[in-house]
């Protein structure tokens, strides 16, 4: 390693050139930064003996005066855009009259020295230092050029933050007191003394690209400047020499990231080694994927292999990915592991995705929401242990030890939870009317009433698409109902509860007895004149929306329905004691066990004690009212 302290001027001088590697990240410096470096060398103007370190920068050497940039290239790129700043100012000045003469000097000999020269045949300004392959062009062609671009709103994030840096930095210039007499001289000596001379760096340079990426790791150990992703990539290219590798590592690289996600590749990676390796942290996921790749070939086998699982990792976020054109199955239970945020389960999604049938991986994917509703929902159980168990599943499913749901779910026995701790939970089970536990909210009570067998509501749906629905279905009114089958196999179409117990089911209608078509049921209550429709089909559990009416229809819904409503815009005050709950009427225990364990992830909800303020029946002599709050029997 050769180290020593210089200067922005020597750095840039003598004709060296800085070109930063096509794979390394794109700008990303915002205000933040830019106004840290503006305010720093307005400090220094004012004081002459003051030095600003700009911390370290590493570069491999090529040659004498040519350098890859390793680490530090936003600080370069930065301060590049400062010295443009200052030429356009110049520019602007001499072109205003303002000692035209001096100024148009001063700023080709500006350009020269700290940006490149101009081509003698082409006339097109050059510079020394380039940037990554995202970012070089605008930068060479419109940023060096001192040309706008032409439609500022249409350009990448990266390109995006170069502009605005470089607007920045020329607002700055022209809010800068100097003297009206020497305005040019003292805009140059922005740049030729305080950026050039005063602005200090550590230059690291290697010889090789493995002391390069060695010393760059280290200086990132701790990831406050780049991210896995940033380091993972770095660290891929360094092995790939060839440059027809290089070029397809390229592809396959930025193929990748769009699939999965930038921001989202950490967790999809840690998901990935989870399947073979236990209790993975996010801070060792660059140690670990170093000691496992080490050559060229190790480094596409790697990539090949996430590859494999990259398109499984994003179909599990969406709902409507093109995995799910085979599997229509599969549609509610991965909206149902996406509300309920259930993401410790991936591991097993990927271990069984090639190796269980189409049918199997549907009820593997519906054991999974099984699962994540009485843990992590209702029952708010510490999440640690779920990769754990979740490791042991994947890799029992790996080796060929589970090739079937059942199989699976023995391994993922412990951290299910058994039916009277869940009806316990359930019980105490305190929901909002906003956000994600709103939604949540409106869920249940849309599972509350499609199994019922009334009808099929679907917990996404809003008051947009019911108008649609009910252009499209002139015989169906707005709002009164659902296509059967909405919830993807949750319910049945009205009046057809289920073969077995369709013969019980008349009879208990016939002695006015409350049913159990669905295995849950509403008690009917004598409708008022006027109340065309029961109260059930008023409370419109799921469509909801976002608005404010919709929010307080849930509200009143989730509260006959006897569950507790957390109060809105307060804390949450210390529970209160409450009344044991109704006794469950016409069930008997073990059919409503049954019912837990079959349909998921809705499995039972005991009705509460009525809540003060909410009559059963309306005051005598009232007029007839449309949202009679109805009491919930199980």
């Amino acid at each position: 390693l050769d180290t020593r302290t210089t200067n922005y001027l020597d750095l840039i001088g003598n004709g060296k050139a800085y070109r930063v590697p096509p794979y390394q990240r794109d700008y990303a410096w915002t205000q933040q930064e830019w106004e840290d470096l503006w305010n720093d060398v307005v400090e220094l103007r004012g004081e002459p003996d003051d030095r600003h370190y700009m911390g370290a920068l590493v570069v491999q050497a090529r040659s004498d005066r040519e350098f890859l940039v390793i680490d530090g290239q936003q600080r370069l790129a930065t301060i590049s855009l400062l010295a443009l700043a200052v030429i356009g100012k110049l520019r602007r000045m001499a072109d205003q009259g303002a000692d035209e003469d001096r100024n148009r000097e001063r700023a080709p000999g500006l350009r020269n020295r700290f940006i490149g020269e101009k081509d003698p045949a082409s006339l097109v300004e050059s510079s020394r230092l380039r940037l990554n392959e995202t970012d070089d062009p605008f930068y060479q062609d419109h940023l060096v050029q001192l040309r706008a671009p032409l439609n500022p709103r249409g350009l990448p994030r990266s390109n995006a933050l170069l502009w605005d840096c470089y607007r920045h930095f020329s607002k700055q210039i022209d809010e800068l007191e100097v003297d009206a007499g020497n305005a040019g001289d003292e805009t140059a000596k922005i740049l030729s003394e305080t950026v050039a001379r005063r602005l200090l760096f550590i230059l690291i340079t290697v010889d090789d690209d493995l002391n390069a990426y060695t010393l760059f790791e280290t200086l990132n150990a701790r990831g406050l400047e780049l991210t896995t992703t940033d380091l993972l990539k770095n660290y891929f290219f360094s092995k790939v020499r060839a440059g027809t590798d290089v070029d397809a590592l390229k592809r396959r690289w930025r193929a990748l990231i769009a699939t999965v996600g930038q921001e989202r590749f950490p967790d999809f990676l840690r998901y990935h080694l989870l399947c073979e390796r236990p209790e993975i942290r996010r801070q060792r996921l660059f140690k670990l994927v170093r000691d496992r790749v080490r050559t060229a070939r190790q480094t596409f086998e790697f990539v090949a292999a996430l590859e494999d699982r990259a398109e499984l990792f994003a179909a599990l976020s969406d709902v409507n990915h093109g995995y799910w054109s085979d599997r229509p199955g599969a549609r509610p239970f991965v909206r149902e592991l996406n509300l309920f945020g259930a993401r410790q389960m991936t591991p097993v999604f990927f271990a069984a995705w090639n190796r269980f049938s189409e049918d199997d991986f549907v009820r593997l994917l519906k054991l999974a929401s099984v699962i994540a509703f009485r843990y992590s929902v209702v029952s708010g159980l510490n999440p640690n242990p779920l990769e754990r168990v979740c490791h042991l599943a994947a890799k029992a499913v790996l080796d060929g030890q589970a090739n079937r749901p059942g199989a699976v779910f023995r391994r993922l026995r412990p951290i299910y939870v058994e039916d009277d701790r869940f009806e316990s939970d359930f019980a105490r089970w305190t929901v909002g009317a906003r956000g994600r536990r709103g939604r949540i909210a409106r869920y249940v009570l849309a599972r509350l009433e499609t199994d019922r067998g009334e009808r099929a509501v679907d917990p996404g749906d809003g008051p947009r698409h019911r108008r649609a629905r009910a252009a499209r279905e002139p015989g169906r009114r707005v709002g009164r109902g659902l296509p059967a089958g909405a919830l993807g196999g949750g319910g049945r179409p009205p009046g057809q509860p289920d073969a077995a117990g369709a013969h019980a089911e008349q009879e208990r209608r016939k002695r006015g007895v409350p049913g159990q078509a669905g295995r849950l049921r509403v008690e009917r209550v004598r409708d008022y004149p006027g109340d065309r429709q029961p109260r059930a089909r008023r409370m419109e559990p799921g469509i909801a929306g976002g608005a404010a009416t919709a929010t307080r229809r849930a509200r009143r819904a989730l509260v006959a329905g006897g569950l507790r409503v957390a109060p809105r815009r307060m804390r949450r005050r210390p529970a209160a004691p409450r009344s044991p709950p109704l006794p469950l009427r016409h069930a008997r225990p073990t059919a409503m066990r049954r019912w837990t364990s079959s349909l998921p992830p809705l499995s039972v909800a005991a009705a509460g004690p009525r809540r003060r303020g909410l009559p059963l029946r309306p005051p005598p002599g009232s007029p007839p009212r449309g949202n009679r709050p109805r009491r919930v029997v199980v």
